[in-house]
């Protein structure tokens, strides 16, 4: 009974220092390093993408002119890491994403829902019909990438997040968001007396 016991409360153990990282704060933040943009101009009139660095906490803002509506709007995402030594490696990607379905039904992934929240902020001039019309100006201010969908624990790395929008497999715009994973409220040796 005694080994059972012991197994049960290591377990318990286990479970709670697991529970406490699944609901812990997050202590780190997504910063944006840079955005770029780039189009199709057959689908395209004019298009800007722009990172506001004035604060603590930078802020992408991209916005498009459509020329030509989307019939079949298609989605891919991809994210990858890198670390000091340069090396890239994808980490996610989900591809072939129904735009539509995109705008008006919540998703299971965490990653994809970080997205659908900036698409769907109600400050934001996205469409949430489809087709996609023409004519229409697209507008994302104020971007920021919330951690709250993610885990409580990541490593310290850069990131590379791809998000590229499609006319069924004709890519029309595309945006590619830079950063990296910075924490906060690092305790730290320095200073402290032995």
């Amino acid at each position: 009974m005694i080994p059972n016991a012991k197994s049960f409360f290591i377990y318990l153990f286990l479970c709670l220092i697991f529970l406490n990282i699944v609901i812990s704060k997050r202590n780190y933040n997504l910063l944006i390093s840079d955005t770029k943009c780039t189009s199709n101009p057959e689908f395209v009139a004019t298009y800007s993408c722009t990172l506001e660095k004035s604060s603590n906490f930078p802020k992408s803002n991209i916005e498009f002119q459509m020329k030509k509506g989307i019939k079949e709007y298609r989605v891919d995402f991809l994210v990858s890491i890198h670390k000091s030594n340069k090396q890239k490696s994808t980490i996610f990607k989900a591809a072939n994403i129904d735009g539509c379905t995109l705008l008006q039904q919540e998703f299971n992934e965490p990653i994809v829902k970080m997205f659908q929240k900036v698409l769907l902020d109600p400050n934001n001039t996205i469409p949430r019909t489809c087709p996609v019309p023409s004519d229409y100006h697209y507008q994302m201010q104020n971007i920021v990438l919330d951690q709250e969908f993610l885990p409580a624990i990541l490593p310290e790395v850069g990131f590379v997040i791809e998000i590229i929008s499609k006319e069924k497999k004709t890519i029309f715009f595309s945006v590619e968001i830079t950063g990296k994973i910075n924490y906060f409220n690092k305790k730290s040796n320095k200073g402290r007396k032995h």
